[in-house]
């Protein structure tokens, strides 16, 4: 030590020329560096304030390549960059405004070498009663620290690279879940434009429900220190509403000198689809009936589906690894050699009807289509069918030809008229018996479209309207007259009904019912009934004039006579005199009853002043038996009908009234008359006890109930309508509408 401070003195006597602080210095160095030249790893420089170099230590010497002598006679300009003289000139000014300062910065040196290597320095004023006197720098070689760093930034920035560049998402978050760090394929899987926006949404937001609650239960266990896999799948939402499933890799990272987790996201929604989409096919094609089978292109079996095997009475087992002319017979395979060779030369093939075999033994009818599966250089590597089981499909098309053999008999032995046309309308068929009624051969009708040879000129619009509504609704009923081609006219009922198989078109059906011995009989009894009716009110008007000018006459004679012997009564006995008032008493009832029924036969009101008036009698004679409240309203403008008209409305309304007094046990019976421009209508209604109406009303003619039948038949007569409404308990509603045909004025 007394050595260091004698060459230390000396070095700082010829670098100051023996000045005081020279010495001065000297006696600093000479207590505070005593030790510290002899012990010290790090380099030692001691320079006066210009940067000469007074004294180093041993490792200075090792750090620079230069000797002790060659130091202490340099300046640190001549070891340092540039840059690094520049830096240390500005550090001592900032030592020298505050003495107390320590300063650590990075220099670069130049050994004597050439080789350029980084220290790292510690810098501090050295001073000797408050007068900076020197600067003490302790140096440290960080070259390899400072490689490791650069190697370890390197090393960041390419893992940080990867990360960002990585197909997969990656997220880094903290224990407590926030994020650290978010790659560009997971913005991209959920739709967001940065990380900033990602973080900014809830994360229950980014998940589906069902997932979200599995979110929840895996961050509970592992907040309880419960094991969680670090393998999983998870189903997310998009920023736009979209949602994909993910497979999730998460593993604990060291980020930022911590303990970080990332979590890798692995976007497998095309292959859960393909999956999803596989499985629905397998399903379909297994409940279908369709077998998948692959072999080499040597033949043997690689896989079946469980459809194939199933189908063939086989378990999957059996049949992998076996060659597919286990499925074949021998005449079978002649076809189905064929079909190998030409899958593997060509690809494919479609729909061909192939025989295979079942275990038993069984032949069974398939449509098969072939497909190979080829290499990228074109080399098949395997060959695929799709089989279906057509036995059900044979046995249909079977019984559909026998069907249709029986249906073309039926058909032509049908004794009714029959038509089938095809979508256009054109005729396809016509029966034997449509040529007959019509006069028209089928070969003059096939083919031929609306207007059809049998229709009439004065209706074909209406029949072209008819035939279209039947076409759209693919059912209709209507009558029709038609004209043979002889130029006599028939009646027909047409009945149309349209055909489809598996709800596909095949063709529109049309039943012919000849209607025109119908049609005259219906007519000839409709006359005959018309005829009954007017000889029935013709004979009844006849007896009504008869009972009235007659029997009422008489009577009435034989009254005023009574009445003329009884008038004498001084000279009659008293008791001939009572039996006088008896007979008197009696002629009047017989008087009184001869003119009820009279005018029950035929009211001589309707003849003279017409309808209303005769059913404002009606009401009021039942007004009279105190049983029943009647009323008559009248509607519209009242005006006289044809004498046919009125007498028919009368006797409905009539016959009504009279069953609410035999039958209903009404308290109210009302008749409405309403007249409109174009009709009338009458209305009969009370409040009794109803009855329950059959499907027909011919039907009470059996029960010998014919009230409501000549109701029926006198509006038919005049061309009308009649609703007949019941419910029990709720009274009974007749209603007649005709056609307003009015007759004399009144």
């Amino acid at each position: 030590m007394k050595m260091l401070n004698k060459k230390t003195s000396r070095n700082l006597h010829t670098a100051q020329h023996d000045s005081p602080d020279s010495i001065n210095l000297s006696k600093v160095l000479a207590r505070r560096y005593q030790d510290l030249f002899n012990n010290a790893s790090d380099a030692f420089f001691i320079r006066d304030l210009k940067g000469n170099i007074i004294e180093v230590n041993e490792a200075a010497t090792t750090l620079t390549g230069y000797t002790h002598n060659e130091l202490t006679g340099m300046t640190v300009s001549e070891f340092l960059t540039v840059e690094s003289f520049k830096a240390v000139m500005e550090k001592q000014k900032a030592l020298l405004e505050d003495e107390t300062a320590s300063q650590r910065y990075e220099l670069e040196i130049i050994r004597k070498d050439g080789v350029r290597m980084n220290a790292e320095s510690r810098t501090s004023l050295l001073t000797y009663n408050g007068r900076p006197l020197g600067v003490q720098c302790i140096v440290r070689d960080i070259t390899e620290s400072k490689w490791v760093e650069e190697e370890l930034r390197i090393a960041e920035q390419n893992f940080r690279n990867s990360l960002d560049s990585s197909p997969l998402g990656i997220r880094i978050v903290t224990v407590k879940g926030e994020l650290l760090y978010a790659n560009q394929a997971i913005l991209d899987i959920y739709g967001y434009s940065s990380v900033e926006e990602l973080k900014s949404v809830p994360t229950k937001q980014r998940y589906t429900p069902k997932s979200y609650a599995e979110h929840r239960e895996r961050a509970k266990k592992r907040k309880l220190g419960k094991p969680v896999p670090s393998n999983y799948e998870i189903s997310i939402m998009r920023k736009d509403g979209e949602v994909r499933h993910l497979e999730v890799f998460r593993k604990a990272v060291i980020w930022g000198g911590e303990i970080q987790f990332q979590t890798l996201y692995r976007d497998i929604t095309e292959r859960k689809l393909t999956a999803e989409e596989l499985r629905i096919f397998k399903a379909i094609s297994d409940r279908a009936g369709y077998g998948i089978g692959i072999i080499t292109p040597k033949g043997d079996l690689t896989y079946v589906s469980e459809s194939f095997a199933k189908m063939h009475e086989y378990t999957i087992g059996e049949l992998i690894g076996k060659h597919f002319s286990i499925l074949h017979t021998e005449e079978q395979m002649q076809l189905v050699e064929r079909l190998r060779n030409q899958l593997i030369q060509t690809g494919n093939y479609v729909a061909e009807e192939v025989g295979h075999k079942k275990k038993n033994g069984t032949v069974f009818p398939t449509l098969m289509t072939g497909t190979a599966i080829k290499d990228n250089t074109g080399k098949p590597l395997y060959l695929s069918a799709t089989v279906i089981d057509i036995t059900k499909r044979k046995r249909a098309e079977m019984a559909l030809r026998q069907s249709e053999q029986f249906n073309s008999s039926l058909l032509t032995n049908s004794p009714s008229p029959i038509l089938v046309l095809n979508a256009d309308a054109s005729i396809r068929y016509v029966n034997p018996a449509l040529e007959k009624l019509t006069g028209f051969s089928s070969a003059e009708l096939i083919g031929s479209k609306p207007p059809y040879p049998w229709w009439m000129e004065e209706t074909r619009e209406e029949l072209s309207q008819k035939l279209a509504q039947a076409i759209r609704r693919g059912a209709k009923k209507y009558e029709f007259l038609f004209r043979k081609k002889n130029g006599e006219q028939f009646w027909v009922e047409k009945i149309f009904k349209t055909v489809k198989v598996n709800g596909e078109f095949k063709y529109h059906l049309v039943n012919w019912v000849d209607l025109t011995e119908r049609k005259r009989l219906k007519a000839n009894m409709e006359f005959y009934l018309s005829e009954i009716t007017k000889a029935q009110e013709e004979e009844r008007r006849r007896i009504a004039r008869e009972i009235h000018d007659e029997s009422i006459q008489s009577l009435s004679t034989l009254a005023l006579g009574i009445d003329a012997i009884a008038r004498e009564k001084e000279r009659l006995p008293e008791d001939v005199i009572r039996r006088l008032k008896g007979l008197r008493a009696e002629t009047n009832s017989i008087l009184d009853a001869l003119r009820h029924f009279s005018h029950e036969l035929r009211p001589g009101v309707i003849d003279h002043v017409g309808l209303v008036p005769a059913l404002e009698i009606l009401t009021e004679e039942l007004n009279k038996e105190n049983r029943v409240k009647a009323s008559l309203e009248v509607a519209g403008s009242e005006r006289r009908l044809t004498p046919e008209t009125e007498l028919a409305l009368f006797r409905i309304a009539q016959e009504a009234l009279h069953n609410v007094k035999k039958h209903s046990r009404a308290t109210e019976a009302k008749i409405r008359l309403k007249f409109t421009r174009s009709k009338v209508k009458l209305t009969a209604s009370d409040n009794g006890r109803g009855f329950e109406l059959p499907d027909m009303l011919s039907d009470f003619a059996a029960e010998g109930k014919l009230g409501l039948i000549g109701m029926q038949e006198r509006t038919r007569l005049l061309g009308g309508k009649l609703l007949v409404r019941s419910w029990a308990g709720r009274g009974t509603t007749v209603v007649v509408e005709v056609a307003n045909i009015q007759g004399m004025k009144g």
